[in-house]
């Protein structure tokens, strides 16, 4: 009828088809470890919300408020929805579909299938993962562990600008400062340090809190290393499934290796079981995007958990108290400067007077790092206490000169491993 009358009228009728609908949203990334896509808001709305269902049936539902720095509409790119999980381990395959709450259809790209553990290798298959990893940290604490016979440490272990040591001296300084300053203002007598590699704040934290302390790694070589150098008590440990008896210990310590196992929220329960009063952990607070790369790429010991200030808020029912900080802020020229005076070290070698420099110049860096992130700089770590009981105390701050010069001489190879080498 309406071409009829625009033929009577003269007028050209326009058969061009309505363009499509704009994409209102995309489920992007499914995994067993993690659910995450975006989705714009509704009229009237400031974010939507998303049902999210596994195998037909609702699993969570999550607000599409986090930062996507692809997208723009309108000046705005706070689209993004992420769901870290933790789906059974077992052999089915999943379906996972999103759909804005009260939508007539999914999302893009939705529904989308988690594949069953038996078709799969790397993080979302447990087992596999774990030997893995395993295997990678034995060639790291063996094969790969030294440089010219000399034992080349994931922590200064020789103190400031002292060789060999793995690069990125400023963000390690200043993880090993906030977690000081942390358990300067606990109570506690013994610790086990969950991750503890080759038992670098293990033992700082036995000489500066005289406490007892057990260094506890998934790595038996690492264990064998923190008992050599620092003559810690020592125990291979599987994370998911710790060999210590309920509330074994007043504090436990799980210092950036929550990112790397296959089953957090498993492991954050064993750490909470096995501590009697705090849990303290550091953890990474990296971008969606590049812990989506890791899980997918399936490498051992890769950062494959997201975490941000919120990621144990879901505890706190269960606890006395929560506090989380942010650390390692975001500005390049923080960075930059770190990397400058690492590099004065290396190039100056035995030089006291440049390397004294260049200590006081990280100092400097390590201290500001709080004042930066305060000024909006935005972040890339971040600590937890998880409180089980009351255990504060009046902080006795530990010095950033005494964590720069928490030393032990040079580690070096035994004849035994020369000769299996």
């Amino acid at each position: 009828m309406t071409h009829r009358l625009y033929r009577l009228l003269g007028i050209k009728a326009d058969r061009t088809p309505p363009p499509p609908p704009r994409q209102r949203g995309s489920l992007d990334f499914v995994s067993r470890k993690l659910i995450a896509g975006w989705a714009l808001p509704g009229n009237g709305d400031t974010h939507a919300v998303i049902d999210i269902s596994i195998d037909g049936q609702l699993f969570a539902s999550v607000v599409a408020d986090r930062c996507r720095p692809d997208l723009d509409e309108d000046g705005r790119n706070d689209f993004g929805f992420v769901l870290p999980v933790d789906l059974p381990r077992d052999e089915r395959a999943l379906t996972v579909t999103a759909r804005r709450r009260n939508a007539p259809t999914d999302l893009d790209n939705s529904p989308r299938t988690v594949p069953a553990i038996s078709a799969v290798t790397g993080v979302d298959n447990p087992d596999d993962y774990r030997r893995s990893t395993m295997r990678f940290l034995k060639w790291r604490f063996e094969e790969a562990g030294y440089a010219n016979g000399i034992f080349n440490g994931h922590q200064p272990l020789y103190g400031f600008g002292r060789q060999p040591c793995e690069p990125g001296w400023l963000e390690r300084y200043t993880i090993t400062h906030a977690i000081m300053t942390e358990l300067a203002g606990l109570s506690f007598e013994t610790l086990v340090d969950v991750g503890g590699a080759e038992g670098y704040k293990g033992a700082m934290i036995r000489d500066f809190f005289g406490a007892r302390v057990v260094s506890a790694d998934l790595s038996p070589e690492a264990c064998a290393l923190a008992s050599r150098i620092y003559g810690l008590e020592t125990m291979p440990a599987v994370m998911e499934a710790l060999p210590f008896a309920d509330e074994s210990f007043d504090v436990v310590l799980c210092s950036e290796s929550l990112e790397h196992v296959s089953q957090p929220t498993k492991a954050v329960t064993e750490l909470l079981r096995v501590a009697r009063r705090a849990v303290v952990i550091t953890v990474p607070a990296e971008p969606l995007e590049q812990v989506s790369v890791s899980v997918q790429g399936g490498e051992p010991h890769a950062h494959v958990n997201w975490f941000d200030l919120h990621a144990f808020d879901h505890l706190r029912p269960q606890l006395h108290g929560l506090r989380t900080r942010a650390i390692l802020n975001t500005d390049p020229s923080w960075r930059e400067a770190g990397r400058s005076a690492e590099t004065m070290v290396l190039r100056f070698g035995g030089d006291e007077e440049m390397r004294g420099a260049a200590r006081v110049f990280m100092k400097a860096l390590i201290l500001r790092d709080a004042a930066l992130i305060d000024a909006g700089t935005g972040f890339n770590g971040m600590t937890a206490v998880l409180l089980k009981q009351p255990c504060g105390r009046v902080a006795q701050p530990i010095s950033i000169d005494d964590i720069l010069d928490f030393s032990v001489p040079p580690v070096r190879q035994l004849r035994a491993e020369l000769s299996s080498a």
